[in-house]
């Protein structure tokens, strides 16, 4: 079976709208990395990642919507259910975190700071 990847504005774009940047990768890298999402769409240069819409730079999210560069290293940990979130690392049902790592339902650097101080006291 052919796998079907057009190429659209300078990205290979599969059926679910995911696209990976043509100076970046091949279209058989572009094909192979598809395989690896399952359920997303609307990503782009994302790679295993499960049920996701929307992200850019992702690997290994699960549930998640707009975010971008959230990162699953080690297979053990990924990000869940998080929305419109910047470089994480395995986050929990996060909000609009830019660079946190293990943080769970965060909505802020604002609480991410008072959840600093909390854990101090």
């Amino acid at each position: 079976k052919e796998y079907i990847m057009k190429l659209i504005e300078n990205y290979y774009t599969d059926s679910k709208n995911n696209k990976w940047n043509k100076f970046v990768y091949s279209k058989k890298e572009a094909v192979a990395l598809s395989k690896t999402l399952e359920n997303c769409t609307n990503c782009i240069n994302c790679e295993h990642c499960k049920n996701c819409d929307g992200c850019v730079n992702c690997i290994g999210c699960i549930d998640c919507n707009g975010c971008k560069i959230c990162i699953n290293c080690d297979n053990s940990y990924c990000c869940l259910k998080c929305i419109e979130c910047i470089n994480c690392d395995s986050c929990k049902e996060c909000k609009n975190c830019k660079e946190c790592k293990n943080c769970i339902s965060c909505e802020n650097a604002k609480y991410r700071e008072y959840l600093k101080h909390d854990s101090k006291i």
